[in-house]
């Protein structure tokens, strides 16, 4: 996935991991998010956008802490801008 953001710009991969955080593999969904908090790293916060933020915000009380720290990460990450 990492190699994807170098290709494609970020206006055009932030929705594409927004649209991935629907998985039930809770993996794939904390990658997601982790993803998603590099994304910001580099790019703006208008990436994600105030749908994948809403998104984000809903796994921030996940039953798993993978999951739920990650989301934490993502939130504080948009903070610090």
């Amino acid at each position: 996935m990492r190699l994807v953001c170098d290709l494609y710009p970020f206006s055009k991969y932030g929705p594409y991991l927004v649209a991935a955080l629907g998985t039930k593999n809770l993996r794939s969904r904390a990658a997601c998010l982790d993803e998603c908090r590099r994304l910001l790293d580099y790019g703006p916060a208008s990436a994600l956008g105030k749908r994948g933020l809403r998104e984000i915000g809903k796994y921030l009380d996940a039953r798993e802490p993978e999951v739920r720290s990650a989301a934490l990460e993502v939130i504080l990450e948009v903070f610090e801008r």
